[in-house]
């Protein structure tokens, strides 16, 4: 009991000093713009338009960290209130990063209701199930815009994922067969490592033979690797 005592001390401490740090951090921001691999950022125009997309861009940034500091009601915030300033400055990959960033909030409260035993709390987090998969579907649709096939991919296999514990698993499994799709023109060491993750859960699903499949075609690539490094 005094070892856990003391653990809980430090990490409170260092949590405090880390989320006062961010704080900081996010008050004396002097960049001009926030950008990310999708951003084309060398013309006049590029960075003009960039530079008109920063606050927004922060706020959502701001509901990652509120996220991550286990504040889920305070991230909600903020990506509410970047979200249409998002849309009205067309930063479709940022919009979905709000819609998946509140649909990772929702889980976060849900679980936090089933931790504390709160029944009634916890129905009506089930009942916003629907507007969970919606925003999650939404967001892929804004990574598809985008052509931000990482993101699009990660997505769908958690929203896949998602389906399965509400034991959805015809939706599930449509999911699991457009993730596939996505990684066709992934390299081969890409695709062995999606398809094993689509094979697993499978299983996790109990459908054997879609995960003898998708097992089967995952050491058809190995093998093709192995013959190409041997060769």
């Amino acid at each position: 009991k005094h070892l856990l005592f003391y653990l809980s001390t430090l990490i409170i401490d260092f949590t405090h000093t880390l989320l006062k740090q961010l704080e900081r951090m996010m008050k004396e921001d002097q960049s001009a713009y926030i950008a990310t691999p999708l951003d084309p950022c060398r013309s006049f125009e590029e960075i003009t338009k960039l530079k008109k997309r920063k606050l927004p861009r922060l706020n959502k940034c701001k509901g990652d960290i509120c996220l991550l500091a286990g504040s889920p009601l305070d991230a909600m915030t903020f990506y509410n209130g970047s979200m249409e300033a998002l849309k009205s400055n067309n930063d479709w990959e940022w919009v979905a990063g709000c819609l998946e960033g509140f649909c990772a909030s929702l889980l976060a409260i849900k679980q936090m209701n089933i931790k504390k035993h709160d029944t009634a709390a916890t129905v009506v987090d089930s009942s916003r199930d629907q507007e969970l998969i919606e925003k999650c579907t939404e967001a892929i649709g804004h990574y598809n815009k985008r052509k931000a096939v990482n993101l699009e991919l990660e997505l769908t296999l958690k929203l896949a994922r998602y389906y399965a514990t509400l034991d959805r698993k015809p939706e599930a499994c449509d999911l699991l067969m457009t993730a596939y799709e996505i990684g066709s023109e992934f390299s081969t060491q890409e695709k062995i490592t999606l398809t094993c993750s689509i094979a697993l859960l499978c299983k996790t699903m109990g459908f054997r033979r879609k995960f003898a499949f998708f097992i089967r075609e995952a050491a058809a690539l190995y093998h093709k690797i192995y013959h190409l490094t041997t060769a």
